[in-house]
């Protein structure tokens, strides 16, 4: 990023955070689990079938979706403040962190089939699941491989450690300098530095790090759209289009306390 860029992107987080400023929200939430007087939405497929569940569940049909919030700023010079309404939800009012109430009335019951759009057409390929088959979309056994748990967060963090380890010994020795082990220790730990930088960039950018199962994964956004796949359609025997496949190479991982 160059110097102007960093400028104009500045002056937009000031500009945003500075709005923030200004502004107070205020939220409220009142209410416990009742379906006193409360009525069911009804299910966004008019052909949803019966399937003798609770009230308000279309599930694995489209459930109804939740009305909006509303957000209204009244000002007074250069203060302002913001008011916002929570939009009514599908199901009857509750208090989430009454425990009381835990874990609250909107948990849809699992149901193995497909799942459908919001014109009832089954959806193929997407019951991830069963009892009896765990890895229902997996083609064939799923291979297991043991892998470097490390992730980049991992390593970004041992960097940064270095770096500031190795800048205060280059000032300790340089301060020092009383043989001339001082001094190649010096240089070794100037050259090392450059190293450690270097690998730095390579794991955000995702370029290949040695032994590590991330490598090739950035994790600047903007490399995003270099990640876009097309999905390659496959064809039934009279040449219609019956689904298609992707390869898609996905990693998790979690910073290790």
């Amino acid at each position: 990023m160059n110097v102007k860029s960093f400028a104009a992107t500045s002056f937009v987080l000031v500009l945003v955070l500075g709005t923030a400023a200004a502004a107070q929200e205020t939220y409220s939430s009142s209410c416990s689990c009742s379906e006193e007087g409360w009525t069911p939405p009804p299910c966004p497929y008019a052909g949803t079938p019966d399937r003798g569940l609770p009230p308000g569940i279309c599930h694995p049909y489209p459930q109804p979706r939740p009305q909006a919030s509303v957000q209204e700023t009244e000002c007074d010079g250069p203060s302002c403040f913001s008011k916002v309404t929570t939009g009514e939800g599908i199901w009857p009012c509750c208090d989430p962190f009454s425990y009381e109430t835990y874990p609250g009335n909107n948990l849809l019951p699992t149901i193995y089939t497909n799942a459908y759009d919001f014109e009832g057409r089954e959806m193929e390929n997407t019951l991830p699941s069963t009892p009896d088959v765990p890895y229902n979309l997996h083609d064939g056994d799923p291979v297991v491989t043991v892998i470097n748990a490390l992730s980049p967060a991992d390593d970004l963090k041992e960097i940064f450690d270095d770096l500031i380890r190795q800048s205060v010994e280059i000032l300790a020795l340089e301060k020092r300098q009383e043989t001339n082990f001082d001094r190649a220790e010096i240089e070794f730990l100037e050259g090392e530095i450059p190293k450690r930088i270097r690998t730095g960039i390579d794991i955000l950018e995702g370029n290949e790090v040695p032994n590590r199962a991330y490598s090739g994964l950035p994790l600047l956004h903007y490399k995003g759209p270099e990640k876009v796949k097309k999905v390659e359609p496959t064809h039934d025997g009279a040449g219609r289009v019956v689904g298609g496949n992707v390869d898609v190479h996905h990693l998790p991982f979690a910073p290790r306390d």
